[in-house]
């Protein structure tokens, strides 16, 4: 790995270190070890309990056995209404799972968005305000949810009492992504600056400005490490103990990011050929490229150190064993 400089740039007290994206013989090139295959193009997806839930553009979830490939079931939305009064199967777009429940983001009719939850083979509409354009939800507990909006506005949502908890405007920046850990949230925008949050109270913790220069397209955050991804095609670590920030140059725009699950590695898209860079979390040495997407991904997610699961702009889900 080559270190093209070492500089000093005033984004609060963070150093930056930059890397470049050179591939040297060392990295190894990994096929897809299986593929899953989707009755539409994949949207979100999550794993809970060897399981992959994914959500399409069809209005269709499909729940698949992780240790088998085998398909287990599938949840259908009801068609929506467009203005001219024609029905379609609404784009799901974000999915979580808490036990048995499934909560659910998708398009509505006339536009607007449903917020729904699955629980005991019925799917009932969370009652919050329908003109919110929630991009992304997840479960905090069994009674409250957390909402981003479209608007950058972030929502703590008490399901059993159906009432809003906090309501807060974090920019006028388009929202992108959001990842949750513990009481905590990072969440980003197409501004390029990253935000540390306090779920309980929805109060800032600490502000990234100016890291990625443009829009970031995928957060993870898990522990002291964030990390993200952004149509400047540059890919950051940030470790929050040392506060230093680490960049890689990468030779595309950075559709996904990933944190594995024991801090070792990190991966992200990082060129035109639609592959996956692994890499060193703490010392940045790249290690495997997993090669096989023929569109974009837009999601990674390290099921263990040894395994990623990832999808892009189609419908096939790619599984990967680097070890």
């Amino acid at each position: 790995m080559k270190v093209i400089s070492l500089i000093t740039v005033n984004i609060l007290w963070f150093n930056i270190l930059i890397y470049s994206i050179t591939l040297d013989s060392s990295v190894k090139v990994i096929k897809p070890s299986s593929v899953i295959e989707a009755k539409a193009n994949v949207m979100d997806m999550v794993i809970n309990d060897n399981r992959i839930y994914i959500a399409t553009d069809k209005g269709i979830i499909e729940i698949f056995n992780l240790k088998n490939n085998k398909k287990l079931y599938e949840i259908k939305l009801a068609k929506v209404k467009n203005y001219y009064n024609e029905f379609y199967s609404p784009k799901i777009y974000s999915l979580d799972v808490l036990d048995n429940k499934i909560l659910i983001i998708s398009e509505g009719s006339l536009g607007n968005r449903d917020i729904s939850i699955y629980d005991n083979n019925t799917l009932n509409k969370v009652k919050i305000n329908s003109d919110f354009m929630t991009s992304k939800a997840r479960f905090i507990n069994e009674n409250q949810i957390f909402l981003a909006l479209m608007s950058n506005d972030i929502i703590l949502y008490n399901t059993n009492e159906n009432k809003v908890m906090y309501k807060k405007h974090l920019s006028n920046s388009i929202f992108t992504d959001f990842k949750l850990y513990k009481n905590k949230v990072a969440l980003t925008n197409e501004s390029g600056n990253i935000i540390l949050i306090n779920v309980e109270n929805g109060k800032i913790i600490k502000k990234f400005t100016n890291v990625n220069v443009d829009k970031v397209n995928k957060i993870d955050f898990i522990a002291n490490y964030i990390v993200t991804g952004g149509h400047d095609r540059r890919f950051y670590i940030i470790n929050l103990m040392n506060n230093k920030i680490k960049r890689e140059n990468a030779n595309f725009i950075v559709y996904a990011v990933s944190i594995s699950p024991k801090l070792n590695y990190t991966a992200f898209s990082y060129n035109e050929e639609n592959d996956i860079l692994i890499i060193n979390l703490h010392n940045g040495k790249k290690l495997y490229k997993l090669s096989g997407h023929y569109s974009p991904p837009n999601n990674i997610i390290f099921i263990d150190e040894t395994t990623i699961i990832s999808s892009a702009d189609n419908s096939k889900i790619l599984i990967w064993r680097f070890k």
